[in-house]
């Protein structure tokens, strides 16, 4: 299987190592980096239900705080 997929992949190897090189050369180099449509694709539709589930239970989540009376609080 990984032979058929060799040379059929939607990815530039030497982009792909370019891209890295150009991103840890940076002055403010990523934590994560995306290669590829595919993942940047993948990525933004993980990172939308993951908002969508965050903002589902908000209000649940959220109620667990301390209630302090001269404390900071997080707003």
């Amino acid at each position: 299987m990984q032979q058929a997929y060799d040379g059929n992949q939607p990815g530039d190897p030497r982009k792909g190592a370019q891209a890295i090189l150009q991103a840890i050369a940076s002055d403010d180099p990523p934590l994560h980096l995306a290669l590829g449509k595919d993942a940047v694709v993948a990525i933004e539709q993980a990172e939308r239900a993951r908002l969508a589930e965050l903002e589902k239970w908000k209000d649940l989540s959220t109620s667990t705080d301390f209630t302090c009376r001269d404390g900071p609080q997080i707003r």
